[in-house]
């Protein structure tokens, strides 16, 4: 792991710690199988660098809102069969670029083996629901990628 130190608008030194590409590879390899994607971070960890932690969580919070409002609106097409397949394009479209936040979330925070582990407890957690609920398929992996 790295660490890039720089100072906010008011001057306060930021200590931003990130994985080398080859780490956030091997860390995101564990979600291959959910078809969550791999990428190069050292454009993520440029773009914190010049715009800064505060700016990129408010891009953050825009991105998610953005999200928001294409899963409503693919909703309201899904109800009256207009122009779905554009909408369903939007929703995906905005999902990435939540996605590519996030991995700038995960990064300002410094703790991605701590996020690492919440993820696998939550899906692990999510599989032990489904199979008290009776979808013994949906369970049938331990929700920890093995």
């Amino acid at each position: 792991m790295s660490r890039i130190t720089e100072r906010d608008a008011r001057g306060h030194a930021q200590v931003i710690e990130y994985y080398n590409t080859k780490e956030a590879i091997d860390k995101l390899a564990a979600y291959e199988d959910m078809g969550i994607p791999t990428v190069d971070t050292s454009v993520l960890t440029h773009a914190l660098i010049a715009y800064g932690g505060d700016t990129q969580v408010d891009m953050m919070i825009e991105e998610m809102s953005e999200l928001t409002k294409a899963l409503l609106k693919q909703r309201h097409t899904q109800q009256f069969g207009c122009q779905y397949d554009r909408r369903v394009k939007a929703t995906v479209e905005e999902m990435a670029d939540v996605y590519i936040m996030l991995l700038q979330m995960i990064q300002i925070s410094g703790e991605p083996d701590l996020f690492d582990e919440f993820v696998r407890e939550k899906i692990l957690r999510l599989s032990l629901r489904l199979f008290a609920d009776g979808f013994t398929e949906a369970a049938a992996g331990n929700g920890c990628g093995e």
